[in-house]
């Protein structure tokens, strides 16, 4: 009889599993994600059910645990979807900018090997390509604007106590893994701008041909021959250098990125700048392939400027005002001297 009332009071108990923590079961992963390196997992706590006088539920409770720390950090579920969010988000515009990249090679290629194509009428290539350049930098502007947000949502995740790691913070695996990533890792608007300096291969574009530490800065019409993306430098050919003392007839220039400023499209005039009265600009002279700070006066109906030229007085000291094309018509660079 002693032995049967022992198995009937184990049965009463209640059934507590080997390995449970208190009145909670072992610990369950529900989600696993990662950002920049750092892993976190979702480990949710259920109470056991208890045969004895019904009290107010616990309510389950969720921590965000690094696996190298082991933080013990509450989160609302509208963090962990922000998070989760945002990062959708970051992938999806990151695939996007990869189609409007290829796209954009696929128009450089199309114009560099027929460009006749812009002089047909009705022709929209041009068109066309300033709106897919237009649309890569409202999309990296919006990857920068997601980075910051995740970049936030996470810092509030983070442990305020001492870090565990070294104090000068090296961790060769993470050292490594950083300098990778600012490596391979080009950012969109770089991008953007090798392509756009890439595409003015065998145009006319202004050149400033003097070093940075001459008394005056001197420009030319000059055309590109070749663009130098490891050395982000332009290689230009003067066409019509003048009268030389070595007696060349043409003369190349390699030069950086800062002394190149692409003239407005001739068939495009929506592409220029609408330069107001008594704007100062840089200009080519009439008559000369070489540029010269100008003063706006007006513009004309069909696109052009009436402009007068500093340092450009009659004998009886008045400015004359001359008509130049508004694809011959640039901004003045900051801190021209002339």
């Amino acid at each position: 009889m002693e032995e049967e009332r022992k198995v009937e009071a184990a049965k009463a108990k209640p059934n507590q599993r080997e390995g449970s923590i208190g009145k909670y079961q072992p610990l369950r992963v529900s989600r696993i994600f990662s950002f920049d390196n750092l892993k976190f997992f979702f480990v949710i706590h259920n109470p056991i059910p208890s045969k004895k006088k019904k009290k107010k539920k616990k309510k389950s409770f969720v921590d965000l645990r690094p696996d190298s720390d082991f933080l013990e950090t509450k989160m609302s579920a509208a963090d962990i979807g922000g998070i989760l969010d945002n990062s959708k988000e970051l992938e999806r515009l990151r695939k996007e900018q990869a189609g409007v990249l290829m796209e954009i090679n696929r128009m450089h290629k199309k114009l560099q090997s027929s460009p006749e194509l812009v002089e047909r009428p009705g022709d929209t290539s041009l068109s066309r390509l300033k709106y897919l350049y237009s649309h890569a930098k409202k999309l990296s502007e919006s990857e920068v604007t997601i980075s910051d947000a995740l970049l936030s949502q996470l810092d509030t995740l983070m442990p305020s106590g001492p870090s565990r790691r070294k104090p000068d913070g090296t961790d060769p695996k993470r050292k490594r893994g950083k300098v990778d990533t600012e490596i391979t890792r080009v950012s969109a608007s770089v991008r953007n701008q090798l392509e756009n300096c890439a595409s003015l291969v065998g145009e006319q574009v202004a050149a400033r041909v003097t070093p940075d530490d001459a008394e005056k800065d001197i420009w030319f019409v000059v055309k590109v021959i070749h663009f130098d993306r490891e050395n982000k430098e332009f290689e230009v050919l003067d066409e019509e250098p003048g009268d030389e003392e070595d007696g060349s007839s043409q003369r190349k220039y390699r030069l950086p990125i800062s002394h190149i400023k692409p003239f407005p499209k001739r068939n495009e005039p929506s592409s220029a700048s609408n330069f107001s009265p008594r704007t100062q600009v840089l200009a080519v002279y009439p008559g000369t392939t070489a540029l010269y700070k100008a003063t706006v006066v007006k513009k004309k109906k069909n696109e052009d400027y009436l402009l007068e030229f500093d340092d450009d007085d009659e004998e009886d000291g008045t400015l004359p005002q001359r008509m130049v094309p508004f694809y011959r018509v640039v901004s003045l660079p900051e801190g021209h001297r002339q």
